[in-house]
């Protein structure tokens, strides 16, 4: 699954205009069905949708502490806002979580508990966190 800092990563990409929300959530599809692969912004690079020294400034930005706007204050090329790519992204984590309750059920009650702390601004967040309680990981 995504870290956060990837997700943070890749909202700072797409707020940029370097990468479009679907391309992240393609992306982001690939890192979650291979956890043990590439991360989120290797992933964005291999995909050819930003270059390596893209990559690279992109990092260099987030470890000079410099984050996504609000979410409310960005947008994408579209005037999709950031919060919308947000929800996506942590609803399709959600649903692969819940898939997984059926092959791995301690992955998804930990994938469970991420979501419910780093998306608890988000319907999909609360959804994790309802789900969670109804499987007894709460």
């Amino acid at each position: 699954m995504a870290e956060q800092n990837e997700i943070e990563l890749a909202r700072l990409a797409v707020e940029r205009r370097l990468v479009t929300q679907e391309q992240v959530l393609a992306a982001l599809r690939v890192r979650n069905a291979e956890p043990q692969g590439p991360d989120l912004g290797e992933r964005l690079v291999s995909a050819g949708h930003i270059s390596p020294e893209v990559l690279v400034m992109l990092r260099q930005a987030q470890a000079n502490g410099e984050v996504p706007r609000p979410r409310h204050e960005a947008s994408t090329d579209h005037m999709i806002p950031l919060g919308s790519t947000r929800e996506v992204i942590a609803r399709e984590c959600l649903r692969e979580a819940i898939e997984m309750l059926e092959t791995d059920r301690p992955r998804a009650l930990v994938e469970l508990r991420r979501l419910t702390e780093d998306f608890m601004d988000t319907q999909s967040g609360v959804e994790a966190s309802a789900r969670l309680a109804q499987e007894g990981g709460a």
